[in-house]
């Protein structure tokens, strides 16, 4: 039976749960080697941080990039099986050509639900306090509602095209290899 819509959309939360517990230390690691100015690999970086803080240390500080891993996930992971269904059924492509009209799409929604939470991640992360030392943005929400009603809602999308573009070819690799891979274990009877 297929799965409903909610429940597409629940798996693609749930996978963006477990992409970000894996994907989340990688990503500090990178972001300190760059910041550190020294030519430290991201794998030495991973292991003083263990042998310095303990292996809990290793997701310190990555809230907003589990976040943003998890809204791109389940954007990526929810619409891709009704897209393949459609492109395949409805106008008779062929597999090939229904999986890369499903990635594109994927690639679409992937953007679309990731795009505003990193902007404001970014304007919070760059905001500079005025004369008084006040910052501001208060609060993730406090500084989602002020650009919306300053720049209103298009400004969440600022970059989208570049974002769009990235995340897009990443999503279509995952999916012409997850289908050339079902398709090999179909061929060997798995």
């Amino acid at each position: 039976m297929p799965l409903t819509l909610y429940q597409e959309a629940c798996c693609g939360l749930s996978s963006g749960a477990i992409a970000a517990c894996s994907s989340v230390p990688m990503l500090l690691a990178q972001s300190r080697v760059k910041a550190g100015g020294n030519r430290v690999s991201i794998l030495q970086d991973l292991y003083r941080k263990c042998a310095d803080e303990g292996v809990l240390a290793l997701w310190k500080g990555g809230r907003h990039h589990a976040n943003a891993v998890i809204l791109m996930t389940a954007g990526m992971l929810t619409p891709y099986n009704r897209c393949f269904n459609y492109f395949r059924e409805s106008h008779g492509l062929s597999e090939d050509r229904s999986t890369v009209g499903a990635g594109l799409v994927s690639g679409f929604f992937a953007s679309a639900c990731s795009i505003p939470y990193i902007h404001v991640c970014s304007t919070m992360e760059n905001m500079q306090p005025d004369a008084n030392g006040k910052y501001p943005y208060s609060s993730f929400p406090d500084c989602a509602i002020k650009i919306l009603k300053s720049r209103g809602p298009r400004a969440f999308f600022t970059g989208y095209s570049k974002h769009f573009r990235r995340t897009t070819a990443a999503a279509l690799m995952y999916w012409i290899c997850l289908e050339a891979i079902c398709q090999y274990e179909e061929s060997v009877g798995l």
